[in-house]
């Protein structure tokens, strides 16, 4: 039990204090242990054989006693011993994640059997794997916008509702063609962007970025991607901006504007990145990672290792055999 326990330290010294019962408590337990046995004139015309084992079980009971309540007084203590040091704290980054789901997004041509949409779900919940400090959000658009996931450290959910995604089912619409048209067929990353800096205002880290996916042209919503752009120069916020798939190969009314989402990135200090294919994708959002990196800064952490649970252990099996002891010398136990 006591392997390992160089650098030894107490949690609650004050326990010790409870070991000043110990000494009157061994010192009754001894006397009651030899006040035992009956008064007998003719000594002389005893055997001369040892008492047994009665006698040695009356003698050993007290003092496994006193050593349990010694191991209990220690356990009370909480013994423990340098664990692991950690030499970081984190200053986190708030990153919205605004992804595109109109219905361009159902397109195939990125990885085989899979949408742009299925595609873009697998990359960002590995990014999202690699940045465990850090608040993030999610926010869809196509013609119109929705906060998916507001910003948060619960990744957990955030990559569950990222499952969730998915391109509006036209047989929601039925007859409402006008509504279907918006909804997934038109695409407003100004708007899309729009929502991701509200979601960004008032975030209480260091600093904050969007990541802004597209695969189509600004056709729809209230505020143009340049206006959207110039609020976040403003505020503040540096927006990466990647286009997917590959143009021309989706589907509706809008086509893939490179020229559009690199203004948006280098308005406002970012980067735009192409990725026409799954392994573009993952470099492009590799490469933001990388661009992003969560600073840490040294300072230590200690990680006690407890050793109560041993002392307690060996306590309460030393108080049970004392109790067993005493029983056996008394003859209550055969």
């Amino acid at each position: 039990m006591l392997e390992g326990l160089a650098g030894l330290t107490f949690a609650c010294p004050w326990a010790f204090a409870l070991a000043l019962a110990i000494p009157p408590a061994g010192w009754m337990a001894l006397r009651r242990a030899r006040r035992g046995g009956v008064k007998f004139s003719a000594f002389a015309e005893l055997p001369a054989a040892g008492g047994g084992w009665r006698q040695a079980a009356a003698a050993a009971a007290p003092v496994f006693m006193v050593a349990a309540l010694a191991l209990l007084c220690v356990a009370a203590a909480r013994p423990r011993t340098e664990g692991a040091r950690e030499w970081k704290r984190e200053n986190a980054v708030s990153i919205e994640m605004a992804v595109d789901v109109s219905g361009s997004m159902l397109a195939e041509d990125m990885s085989p059997g899979k949408t742009r949409l299925d595609v873009v779900k697998s990359v960002f919940k590995d990014f999202v794997s690699r940045r465990p400090a850090d608040l993030i959000g999610l926010v869809t658009f196509a013609g119109y916008t929705k906060t998916a996931v507001p910003l948060t450290s619960d990744h957990q959910t955030l990559c569950e509702m990222l499952d969730r995604v998915r391109i509006p089912d036209p047989r929601r619409y039925r007859d409402q063609a006008e509504l279907f048209r918006r909804d997934q067929l038109l695409t407003a990353i100004g708007d899309g962007l729009v929502r991701a800096l509200d979601r960004l205002r008032g975030a209480s880290t260091k600093s904050s970025v969007a990541i802004l996916l597209s695969d189509g042209a600004n056709n729809a919503g209230i505020a143009t991607p340049e206006e959207a752009a110039a609020a976040a120069k403003e505020a503040g916020v540096k927006v990466y901006t990647i286009g997917v798939g590959r143009r021309g190969r989706g589907f509706g009314d809008g086509e893939f504007d490179e020229d559009q989402l690199r203004g948006i990135a280098e308005a406002t200090g970012g980067r735009y990145f192409a990725a026409d294919d799954a392994r573009g994708l993952e470099e492009a959002v590799a490469e933001i990672d990388k661009l992003e990196k969560t600073d840490v800064e040294k300072t230590v952490e200690i990680r006690w290792e407890e050793h109560f649970p041993e002392f307690l252990a060996a306590g309460m099996a030393a108080a049970a055999i004392g109790a067993l002891l005493g029983l056996c010398s008394k003859g209550r136990v055969a």
